[in-house]
């Protein structure tokens, strides 16, 4: 089994981007929330998840994504990013970042 994690991506302005990526293994929305900012927020590239941001870039654009939801799913994969090196990377890094 995988897992679609649905996010979002919204600007200082609140304009929002929505993204979902597949990862192999399985992982849950409870399993993320302790690491999270808030239990919430964290940085797409950390997690190996594609950034939603708006292009070009401006002065509303942050680094921080919101978690929408993690649910299993049979679909294959749509990106390398595991729920191993994602629950890695959160025990290690994500949690230690504030944000600003």
């Amino acid at each position: 089994m995988n897992t679609k994690i649905t996010y979002l991506y919204r600007d200082a302005s609140n304009y929002k981007n929505h993204g979902e990526e597949i990862i192999a293994g399985t992982i849950t929305t409870e399993d993320l929330r302790p690491y999270l900012i808030e239990n919430t927020w964290f940085d797409a590239a950390a997690f190996g998840l594609p950034e939603l941001y708006f292009t070009p870039k401006n002065e509303d654009d942050h680094l921080w994504h919101e978690l929408i939801s993690c649910t299993p799913t049979p679909e294959p994969p749509t990106i390398k990013t595991t729920s191993t090196q994602i629950l890695t990377t959160l025990k290690t890094t994500l949690n230690k970042k504030q944000i600003p």
